[in-house]
């Protein structure tokens, strides 16, 4: 298929992989949401731009996923983390320390087991979060398909 963005858009696309032998009936669909249909919540000086859970506007068929876009100001921050979840950052701007490393534009970050996630922001900091379970109740794809 073909994707074409209007000027100064911007995309991110993510492939889940939900219960195959549930939604492998289910016709594909496409679906387009505007920023301002985002939930929006602010706690300990993060903001949270809620995509998937946490009163997010999109739902999906895999299961206990959640994304959202953080936005953390200047100073030191504790994220409080789903220790059964694997937690994924994608910096879209801005830098900082985490775990005395430095962290800029584009760096992915992965976190698992832990419980919180301390952040030192010394530039106005921006993230991408998904959130997915360690474990799923169904079996994958590829667990599936073995190849």
């Amino acid at each position: 298929h073909a994707e074409r963005i209007m000027e100064n858009s911007r995309m991110f696309q993510i492939w889940f992989d939900p219960n195959i032998q549930k939604t492998i009936e289910h016709e594909a669909s496409y679906d387009d949401y505007k920023s301002a249909e985002m939930n929006f919540t602010e706690n300990d000086g993060i903001t949270y731009k809620n995509y998937i859970g946490n009163g997010g506007p999109i739902t999906m068929e895999s299961e206990g996923g959640v994304i959202n876009e953080l936005t953390l100001s200047v100073g030191n921050h504790q994220l409080k983390l789903d220790g059964d979840k694997i937690h994924s950052y994608y910096t879209l701007s801005g830098n900082a320390i985490i775990d005395n490393r430095s962290i800029v534009e584009h760096d992915f970050i992965k976190v698992e087991g832990e419980s919180q996630l301390e952040i030192k922001v010394e530039q106005e900091l921006r993230l991408f979060e998904i959130a997915t379970p360690n474990k799923l109740s169904y079996k994958t794809y590829r667990e599936l398909v073995k190849y």
